[in-house]
């Protein structure tokens, strides 16, 4: 829980930290601006250490439900049937790049990964091997919820 906190609560400064930033490049290049406002961003701008970029990219998937005929596929994708292993990996592999070139990806997991000694289970007690979040971070997703 303490994770999930201190992700949620970076991701609401970053996103603050872009929209400023975003707010005060605009600002700039408002040409109605007040002429005392040019004067104070101008004044600003040269204190300021210049930033390498000001845009983010972030991308964000809802609802990752692996249910059992998912888990079905992923034990098919890991070897042999019914073994116990699953790889998930392949359910993001024509997705993977747009993940990984985000600044930021966000996926919201539904299913509990409560790890291999439970297996896989579908409605309504559903629970997720510890290979599905190797697979999302394999993807390149960085904030889980």
């Amino acid at each position: 829980m303490k994770l999930f906190v201190l992700a949620a609560i970076a991701l609401l400064v970053l996103i603050g930290a872009v929209f400023g930033i975003t707010r005060c490049v605009g600002a700039m290049a408002d040409g109605s601006a007040a002429s005392s406002q040019e004067a104070e961003s101008e004044s600003a701008q040269a204190a300021a250490p210049e930033l390498p970029g000001t845009r983010v990219s972030f991308i964000a998937v809802g609802d990752n439900v692996p249910n059992d005929e998912i888990a079905t596929y992923a034990d098919k994708f890991a070897g042999s049937m019914w073994d116990g292993t699953y790889d998930y990996r392949p359910l993001f592999m024509h997705v993977k790049s747009l993940i990984s070139e985000a600044d930021l990806a966000y996926i919201d997991q539904e299913t509990h990964v409560g790890g291999d000694e439970f297996g896989p289970r579908g409605y309504p007690s559903f629970n997720t091997t510890d290979e599905m979040a190797d697979a999302v971070v394999d993807a390149g997703f960085d904030l889980f919820a």
